[in-house]
């Protein structure tokens, strides 16, 4: 499938990590973790390392194979309190300058190193037939808000079970829309694409890196 669209791919890559310090190069089954992005990027049929931009303040991304254009993040976008919409939209205004049009976002973060190329290509096509301005990538929640307590050991008052969180392994934006609502998600007005939970392991920290390490290892990261 051909689009009429410009699309840009943004992979956000900043070097600070509170609870995992270098995660984006950590590697993982023997690949920097940012570099399994890189990989289903390359795997995808609808964007290219041409589409893609990498903003980054860690030196040590700019010495990465398979990317295109890096953009070397301002100070004040390198902090922890940082949005991730003025990284993209700073990332979106140097790709002008390099001479590209954009129409589309698509945030890819590191993190999330199970997402293929099939469900970047998949989300995309599902986007564009939605007509809708934004999408996100979901998954089911496992730990049914009805069976857990709170703090204090009662139980939540939320018994229905279809509950989903977003996985932050893909976000689709039409640029004008990001830059009048500034969120990739608004109510009813965003698509939503579903996830099997074991693509949308998110690494947050050390636990999470050893999870995504067994998954990928047990053979089934080309599975859908």
């Amino acid at each position: 499938m051909e689009t009429q669209y410009n699309i840009t791919a943004i992979v956000p890559a900043r070097k600070g990590s509170v609870r995992l310090p270098g995660k984006n190069l950590l590697p993982l089954c023997g690949l920097p973790l940012i570099s399994h992005t890189i990989q289903a990027i390359a795997d995808s049929e609808l964007i290219t390392s041409q589409d893609t931009i990498v903003t980054t303040d860690d030196p040590g991304v700019f010495d990465l194979l398979g990317v295109s254009y890096i953009r070397k993040r301002p100070a004040h976008l390198a902090t922890a309190e940082a949005s991730q919409v003025d990284v993209c939209l700073d990332a979106v205004e140097w790709f002008s300058e390099q001479g590209h049009n954009t129409d589309i976002v698509i945030l890819l973060q590191p993190t999330s190193p199970l997402r293929t190329g099939w469900d970047i290509d998949n989300a995309i096509t599902q986007y564009i037939h939605s007509e809708k301005k934004s999408l996100v990538s979901v998954s089911f929640v496992q730990e049914h808000p009805g069976d857990m307590l709170d703090i204090h050991g009662n139980f939540s008052p939320h018994k229905h079970k279809n509950y989903l969180y977003l996985t932050g392994a893909i976000y689709i934006v039409d640029l004008e829309y990001l830059k009048q609502k500034r969120v990739f998600y608004v109510q009813g007005e965003t698509e939503l694409y579903f996830m099997p939970k074991w693509r949308s392991i998110d690494i947050d920290d050390e636990e999470d890196f050893i999870v995504a390490e067994k998954i990928m290892r047990g053979g089934i990261q080309h599975g859908r």
